[in-house]
């Protein structure tokens, strides 16, 4: 820059008027500022000095148009990346200054070689944050996505102190470039966007999200607009989802749900039989399934894969969660769901779930309580006296005829099974008992594989509730069996609008596996399609709330309900799962409807 401006003065004093003029050949030899020297001359404020054209004044704009060339030449159009390290503070002071500079260049040494591996330039650093440059927006956020995976990898292989967390953000621009560093506005955006970052976060300013918004495979959240109080301006920011994790449903990491077995009554599968299945030991109402709809499909089947499903006891299991949320799928054909029949004070089958498992019923501590407790731990002689005895105290009660169907399960007898379940239905008091038993028996002929038998079970069930969950589910599980591709896709499209929740339930569900080829391109697409919908529902509210912005300007506030929504919205979003997509769509309709 110094350059420039040297040149632009010799040139100046080679001009005709300053080498004919006396008094500056007697004036100090040291050389007045150009600017000085312009408003010292008559001439170049345009005044009268006669004669034609000045040269001197031709000659300035010469080199002022040569001097605008050379300007335009230094100014390029950059992306800067600004990364910040995050708690290098609190490093220094717990372990002095050495450790503290060696963890900031341990932070340096991680970034640097990603940044040129991306195309981009290193331009300096300043106390514990990088400045590199990039030619293009898309290479610098490929870095940015790239170097928050490297900490996040790091932090798997250090002690939790020593992990690194980064802030960064991009913006794109115009920028004045010299040898060794860059000047003007470009620099300051990114750096005050860092400042409202959170740990490894990823934030863009609007004319970055202008360059990659076109890629399907990113996912970009708008937040509320940055504030500048030195010019008042409301500016768009944007949050990079850059975890890894997605959508994909991956056949090599799926469970291969085949076994020695027959179909377990209670759970499907064929890796233990009836009288070991792990589902007899868990109690209480389950909730675990839908927690396991908020994580990552991917993540999901890479867990069920490694999860042992047959461990007897649950206390055995890595991953409760796992664990349970597999057997919650058959929750309606285990014991633990039979005690919430028999306690049922309602006849609504979506209330029956709901409710929890009391233990002050009057029917604790009855001999049919007290069978299905040796039942459950396989004390199967002791089970059947106590089921007989209540049977002979009350000719009329069903629930010892439902209690030695499963008895006859458990030790092979599905006959004898089918014999106490129409025992039971012919004493079933209310449509809740009906419909349980028919279901019952249903689910017998269906692992027995009579297809026909268990349509027929379905039809009288459906008969008398049109709209029970676990009758429509089972439909869509024997059009499976049947190859029926085209009804199981629509009825399965229906299902899922109903309830999110079936959508992990298919994937999961050994009923489905043999229709993996057709089912997960179809839920495939439904993934995206939500994924599409939750992030236009969110870029709409913030649109909104950016008009807002423009007639109530800060200090003034969005309501803070408003702004948990929205927090949410974006939390359920990067969630990267079905559930979350759908969450947060439907956060969004209510938000605009308000």
């Amino acid at each position: 820059m110094h350059d420039m401006w040297e040149r632009a003065w010799n040139r100046l004093q080679q001009s005709p008027d300053a080498r004919d003029s006396t008094e500056e050949k007697t004036a100090s030899s040291a050389k007045p500022p150009l600017a000085d020297t312009i408003q010292q001359d008559p001439r170049a404020k345009g005044e009268e000095t006669g004669g034609g054209p000045n040269p001197r004044v031709e000659n300035l704009l010469r080199l002022q148009a040569e001097i605008h060339e050379e300007l335009r030449h230094l100014t390029q159009n950059l992306c800067l990346l600004w990364a910040d390290v995050v708690g290098s503070t609190a490093y220094y002071q717990k372990h002095g200054d050495v450790e503290g500079r060696l963890f900031i260049q341990q932070h340096n040494d991680l970034l640097s070689p990603l940044i040129e591996k991306h195309g981009g330039k290193v331009i300096k650093t300043v106390g514990d944050a990088i400045m590199a440059s990039f030619s293009s927006p898309e290479n610098a956020l490929a870095a940015a996505i790239a170097i928050q995976r490297e900490l996040q990898a790091h932090a798997r292989s250090t002690l939790e102190e020593d992990h690194l967390h980064s802030k960064i953000s991009l913006h794109y621009g115009k920028a004045l470039v010299e040898t060794n560093d860059i000047y003007g506005d470009l620099v300051n955006l990114p750096v005050q966007l860092n400042e409202q970052a959170e740990p490894d976060q990823i934030l863009i300013s609007q004319s970055v999200y202008e360059q990659v918004k076109h890629r399907p495979d990113l996912i970009l959240l708008p937040l509320p607009p940055f504030y500048r109080k030195e010019s008042g301006e409301s500016i768009p920011v944007y949050e990079v989802v850059w975890q890894e994790g997605g959508e994909k449903l991956d056949f090599a990491i799926f469970r291969d749900f085949k076994g020695q077995y027959k179909a377990c009554f209670y759970c499907g599968l064929q890796e233990h039989a009836t009288s070991l299945c792990p589902s007899k030991h868990l109690e209480g109402n389950p909730r675990c399934l839908r927690a396991l709809g908020y994580l990552p499909i991917s993540e999901v089947l890479t867990l069920f894969r490694q999860e042992d499903l047959s461990a007897f006891s649950p206390l055995d299991s890595r991953n409760a969660r796992v664990f349970e949320g597999f057997y919650e799928i058959s929750f309606p054909y285990q014991l633990r769901f039979l005690r919430k029949v028999w306690l049922a004070k309602t006849e609504d089958w979506n209330e029956v779930e709901r409710q929890p498992l009391s233990h002050s019923h009057r029917l604790v501590g009855t001999s049919v309580w007290r069978g299905l407790d040796c039942l459950r731990v396989g004390r199967y002689d002791q089970a059947r006296t106590f089921f007989l005895a209540a049977m002979n105290r009350d000719p009329r009660d069903y629930k010892p005829h439902v209690a030695l169907g499963f008895w006859e399960m458990e030790n092979g007898n599905p006959s004898r099974a089918l014999h106490h379940w129409r025992q039971a239905l012919s004493l079933a008091q209310n449509l809740l008992q009906e419909v349980y038993i028919s279901l019952l028996m249903y689910r017998l002929y269906e692992i027995n594989g009579k297809t026909e038998l268990a349509r027929q079970e379905l039809y009288k069930i459906l008969a008398k509730d049109p709209y029970l969950y676990e009758a429509n589910y089972q439909q869509v599980v024997l059009l499976a069996k049947e190859g029926k591709e085209e009804e199981v896709l629509a009825k399965l499209q229906k299902l899922i609008q109903e309830d999110w929740l079936v959508y992990l339930k298919v994937v999961l569900d050994p009923a489905f596996a043999p229709l993996r080829p057709i089912l997960y391109p179809f839920l495939q697409q439904m993934f995206q399609e939500a994924r599409t919908n939750a992030i236009r529902q969110l870029h709409q509210v913030t649109e909104e709330l950016n008009r807002l912005h423009v007639w109530y300007p800060p200090p003034a506030r969005i309501p803070t309900e408003i702004n948990r929504s929205l927090e949410s919205m974006r939390r359920h979003i990067k969630s990267n799962s079905f559930l979350g997509y759908q969450e947060a769509a439907y956060e969004g309709q209510s938000l605009q409807t308000r």
